[in-house]
């Protein structure tokens, strides 16, 4: 036998052993930096758990044509909210959910409520690593958000 078809085995073999090394490093990262971001926001444990819950899924989720290759280590950025906004809780995540094709968002804010449809919801999205639209004055607080239908 050769080396020859030898080779391209090996170099998958790598690559996932790579890619598998990566993923552990990353949420081992984030483990272990999370006491401190939730602390620093007033997030309890528990808050800071399903941040890392929602984070580990998104890991899983996004599939791979989506993830640009960059250059000396740089990961991919989904949303990016400047730091001092976060710190004084002006911007941050309330949640991260999926919409069908078939439902809508119902988001809350105080006694008000708003649902999007599907279809509709095109208006607010952001490229990738950008804000979207603002959603209407007097929802801009929102407190929960819920998928129906």
């Amino acid at each position: 036998m050769t080396a020859g078809p030898r080779l391209p085995l090996l170099l998958t073999v790598v690559a996932i052993t790579a890619a598998n090394f990566m993923n552990v490093l990353d949420t081992t990262i984030a483990v272990v930096s999370l006491p401190a971001i939730s602390g620093s926001l007033g997030a309890t444990s528990s808050q800071g758990a399903w941040a890392l819950t929602s984070y580990s899924v998104c890991l899983a989720v996004i599939e791979l044509p989506e993830l640009p290759e960059l250059a000396r280590g740089k990961g991919s950025r989904i949303i990016s909210i400047p730091a001092a906004q976060a710190q004084s809780r002006e911007e941050f995540i309330v949640a991260a959910t999926v919409v069908d094709s078939g439902q809508e968002l119902v988001l809350h804010a105080d006694k008000r409520h708003i649902a999007i449809p599907y279809r509709d919801l095109e208006h607010y999205r952001g490229k990738r690593g950008r804000r979207g639209n603002k959603l209407p004055r007097g929802l801009q607080k929102v407190e929960r958000a819920e998928v129906r239908g």
